[in-house]
């Protein structure tokens, strides 16, 4: 999804003659990342950069993003320009989860190094905190059925359960 926009905005850059060589890496970057080619019959679709070996293309989300937003960067700058990505719904993410329990355990710390207490502590805040606003506005955004749904899924306990088998969790609920 970040690939055309960036592509767009570095070949808008790329107009410039400051900045012409750094957007020009910049979309060899977006070609790595992205590794975009189609082929239906003869016809045959990619981007219009090749791709520089070792640059955004190493497989590892963590790294290409960084080395990618890195060359977008690099070319904004020399273009005296910025580049702005807009992400919603990054809550949904796992390292949200991860920052959060980290946050709490680092607070919860009283010296380094952080131990398994720490941790523990941790947890509980994160949980707590959690609960109270990210699960929280989720929750005040279901129907009242879909409330009655979870409710009754609680109450079954530890699972798996299935759905249909429970004469709480019916459709009529």
């Amino acid at each position: 999804m970040l690939a055309p926009e960036l592509r767009r905005a570095m070949l808008r850059l790329s107009r410039s003659e400051v900045a012409k060589d750094l957007a020009q890496r910049a979309l060899r970057a977006v070609a790595g990342f992205a590794k975009l080619k189609l082929k239906f019959q003869d016809l045959e679709v990619g981007l219009d950069f090749e791709p520089e070996p070792g640059l955004a293309d190493d497989g590892d989300l963590e790294i290409d993003l960084s080395a990618l937003l890195e060359a977008v960067g690099r070319a904004a700058k020399a273009g005296e320009t910025a580049v702005v990505l807009f992400v919603d719904e990054l809550q949904y993410g796992y390292a949200y989860f991860v920052q959060e329990w980290g946050k709490h355990t680092w607070d919860a710390a009283q010296q380094s190094p952080i131990t398994r207490a720490d941790v523990v502590n941790g947890s509980i805040l994160a949980t707590a905190s959690l609960d109270a606003s990210f699960f929280r506005v989720r929750f005040d955004r279901l129907t009242p059925g879909e409330k009655r749904y979870l409710r009754a899924m609680a109450e079954l306990g530890p699972g798996p359960h299935r759905a249909g088998r429970s004469p709480k969790c019916s459709a009529s609920g």
